[in-house]
Order: C-alpha cells, then structure tokens, then sequence
C-alpha cells in the first residue's frame, strides 16, 4: 500500500484566536487571546501536490460568541497556508505537510488574525 499524508475534507481542528485584544469598530466587543474556535478543511491537502506557500481554505464550524454577541459566524471563512511540503520518500519513509491558520473573517468583515494549536 502506497503510503502519502494527506488531509481528510472534514477534519477538525481546533485553533486558537490570537488576537490581543482586537476591539471590534462594530460591536465594541474585545476578543481575548485563547478564545477557541473550530474549523474544517474545505479541500484535501495532499503533500505529493502541495507547494510551500499554497492557500489553504477553512471555515468555521461554530460560532465565536463574546458576551452574547456572534462574531464569527458558522461558515465564515478561515484562510491558512501551506509552510512546508514533502513527498513520500523510498523505502517508506512517509512524507510531511505543515500549514498554518492565519485568519477568520468576522461577521463584520475584519480579518482576525489567528495562531493555531491542533487538538
């Protein structure tokens, strides 16, 4: 069986707001570091075909609610890239496929940036 890393369509991962207290113009609410948010992989990530650099596309699968109020809707767009690829190698040695999560767009339509931690 030929072995390759590749990523699943509705893996879940878990990542981690990295915002620093970005206040939302809108809402005024702040969303504080370590606020968590899901997501799922919209496409299958294949490290044979993956090139450093390439986008990788998300969403949200729940929303992100601060006191009360959604500001990241289930769906909203995550975007994230690849940072490194590697193909299978001989002998069965198995390839490798780092990406990072970079934002989610939130309800207003900002872009919060996002630093990921895989659950």
């Amino acid at each position: 069986m030929k072995k390759h890393l590749k990523l699943l369509l509705f893996f879940v991962f878990t990542i981690l707001l990295n915002t620093n207290n970005i206040l939302f113009a809108q809402t005024q609410k702040t969303v504080s570091e370590g606020t968590v948010i899901r997501v799922r992989l919209l496409e299958t990530l294949d490290s044979r075909q993956a090139k450093m650099g390439d986008i990788v596309n998300l969403e949200a699968t729940e929303p992100v609610m601060v006191d009360g109020v959604m500001l990241v809707e289930p769906g909203a767009k995550v975007v994230g890239k690849v940072l490194d690829a590697v193909k299978n190698k001989s002998m069965g040695r198995k390839g490798k496929l780092d990406f990072s999560i970079d934002f989610v767009r939130a309800k207003d339509g900002q872009n919060i940036p996002l630093s990921s931690n895989i659950k």
